[in-house]
């Protein structure tokens, strides 16, 4: 069990650490280079309780690589629940357009909703073929099971990168 001296440390340590970080993160979006930082933090008397003196670059650049990861899951979340809010909106409406009959209104919040979750987003056929020579034949056959038109598309697709290596469709067993 810690005493209560070893608490306190704890207490007054995450303490000084959230003061720095805040420090940190402002002088961050402003743009203050590590040394500036290290000054300016040393200016406020936000200094290392162990030496008394200015905060080293690593201890700094170890902040900021924390402060980003947070931003970075305060960013997605916020994006997720917009997302989700405006997802929720659209089903009011488009439940609104039922009830009176307003198709045109229903299509246009499906699409909406579509563009929002990016299952519009068009799909793009890349091949690599030389450079994946053991999955070549699976290429083959997964060529043969397109449509004549998604075939045509990945031939003029290969045509346009010089690809020659794969055999004519007519020579594809049928599946």
């Amino acid at each position: 069990m810690a005493d209560s001296n070893t608490c306190r440390t704890r207490g007054r340590h995450r303490k000084v650490e959230a003061k720095r970080r805040e420090a940190v993160s402002l002088m961050t979006a402003m743009g203050l280079t590590l040394r500036q930082i290290s000054e300016a933090l040393a200016k406020e008397g936000i200094v290392s309780p162990r030496t008394g003196k200015a905060y080293t670059h690593p201890v700094i650049i170890r902040d900021q690589k924390i402060l980003e990861a947070e931003w970075r899951r305060r960013a997605a979340r916020s994006i997720d629940e917009h997302k989700a809010r405006l997802l929720h909106e659209l089903s009011v409406i488009k439940l609104k357009c039922y009830e009176v009959k307003d198709y045109r209104g229903v299509m246009e919040a499906i699409k909406q909703e579509r563009a929002i979750l990016g299952t519009d987003a068009p799909q793009e056929i890349r091949v690599f073929v030389e450079q994946f020579e053991q999955f070549r034949q699976v290429v083959f056959v997964s060529l043969a099971k397109l449509p004549p038109e998604m075939q045509e598309l990945f031939i003029r697709e290969l045509e346009r990168q010089g690809t020659t290596a794969l055999p004519e469709l007519s020579l594809l067993p049928a599946l």
